[in-house]
């Protein structure tokens, strides 16, 4: 894995905004701007290192798996900050294996054994760049400079095939409404949201773009949009833990009342479950049901730091990097926020590799349960937060790309269509 200098497109810029990154630079405090997207280096990496990855990402899914039977066996539900009141509906969800579409699983990794930092399984960010813009730049790249380089990158593809196969088992006809944040202004989760609709169009589905404050409830119908029609699916960017507490304490639960099968059911994606896996309490979790045999986990605990010296510690739902705290050897580091300070999880502490002061988290993406691609964020500290950089990646391959068996097939660039542009 290394870091290597590479020459930026023409009018690059421009093409990640024609390609749906809005907000390739943000803003900062001071009024500067900072650069999201950047195109002028990128990590290359060996076709084993990819391996690697793309089997903890397998091997961690399964555990998982394990470690949800046994939460609700034992019914530890509170050491993974599900609300008592939500329990009998996320056990319901789980129990009719209400279908997942994606994930992303962070890892601290600089060419050795990938170590999972988190899984951000319920509204994963990142996925336009990803499947999407860094794709493009691929084509662009390999079209250029005719290298033997591949790309672990087939999200576009699978995901398309993921809708299609809910199609056929689950969805049929039915109109398919897909929700993001009015609030949220960079525009990441509206585009975010268009890019996901336009892979569920062409594999078949009708996708209808709402607002998630536009979700109305009818007593007797459910859900419904602003129009007045059935939401019998709702692709939904909001997380769960934020829906479940804001619905409870306005004495709704209507979210939770639409899980039952029957005339008021939606078919949510992500499903309600996954408020499990995307809690940060699971890795106490998994450390103490598999930490001793699984090479990718590091120790972590619910309770405190326990026997640990350097640790991280992170709320057990939080974003962008809020309310961390690191105590190591590189540093102490502690970042503001608005999450709760009551559940937390004390991970054990795995420094990111360090590429001349730049410190990249590797992500991997999950599609069903398919490893399906990767990513790369880098930040000049110890903490991704909304202030880090989105690096597009490579495989250096012997042979041909073929050799990987994970680079796309097309190799052609791809253009949004309309329902994305005019999303």
């Amino acid at each position: 894995m290394r870091r290597v200098a590479i020459e930026p497109r023409e009018n690059h810029e421009e093409l990640v905004q024609r390609h749906g990154l809005v907000f390739s630079t943000i803003p900062r405090p001071d009024g500067s701007a900072h650069r999201y997207w950047h195109e002028d280096h990128c990590y290359l990496f060996s076709p084993a290192e990819i391996s690697a990855l793309h089997t903890a990402t397998a091997q961690l899914l399964d555990l998982y798996e394990q470690a949800t039977e046994h939460v609700i066996r034992e019914e530890r539900f509170e050491e993974i900050s599900v609300p008592d009141w939500a329990v009998e509906g996320v056990v319901r969800s789980w129990r009719q294996r209400d279908p997942t579409v994606y994930g992303r699983m962070d890892f601290a990794f600089a060419g050795d054994t990938p170590k999972l930092l988190e899984f951000n399984a319920d509204t994963p960010a990142m996925l336009l760049e990803s499947g999407f813009v860094q794709y493009n730049w691929f084509c662009d790249i390999r079209s250029r400079d005719a290298t033997q380089h591949g790309q672990w990158n087939q999200v576009h593809d699978l995901l398309v095939d993921r809708w299609a196969a809910l199609r056929e088992q689950r969805i049929g006809s039915a109109p398919v409404h897909f929700a993001h944040d009015f609030v949220e202004s960079s525009g990441e989760t509206w585009m975010t949201v268009a890019y996901m609709a336009m892979l569920a169009r062409q594999a078949g589905l009708d996708p209808r773009i709402i607002q998630i404050e536009q979700l109305l409830w009818e007593d007797g119908r459910g859900f419904v949009d602003i129009e007045g029609v059935s939401i019998e699916h709702l692709y939904n960017l909001y997380p769960w833990d934020w829906l479940l507490y804001e619905e409870h304490h306005e004495d709704g639960d209507f979210a939770l009342r639409s899980i039952a099968p029957g005339p008021l059911c939606t078919g949510w994606y992500e499903p309600l479950w996954k408020i499990m896996w995307s809690s940060k309490g699971m890795l106490a979790i998994l450390w103490e049901l598999f930490g001793e045999r699984c090479p990718y986990l590091l120790a972590a605990h619910n309770d405190g730091p326990r026997e640990l010296t350097e640790w991280a510690s992170k709320p057990h739902h939080s974003y962008e990097g809020a309310n961390i705290a690191i105590v190591s050897r590189d540093g102490d580091v502690q970042t503001p926020g608005d999450f709760g300070e009551e559940d937390r999880v004390w991970q054990a502490y795995s420094p990111l590799g360090d590429f001349d002061g730049n410190h990249p988290t590797v992500s991997s993406w999950v599609v069903g349960d398919l490893p399906s691609g990767l990513c790369v964020r880098e930040n000049d500290g110890l903490i991704v937060d909304l202030y880090s950089r989105f690096v597009p990646h490579l495989i250096e391959l012997g042979a041909s790309a073929g050799e990987t068996g994970r680079v796309e097939s097309t190799q052609e660039p791809r253009e949004l269509d309309d329902l994305a542009l005019t999303a």
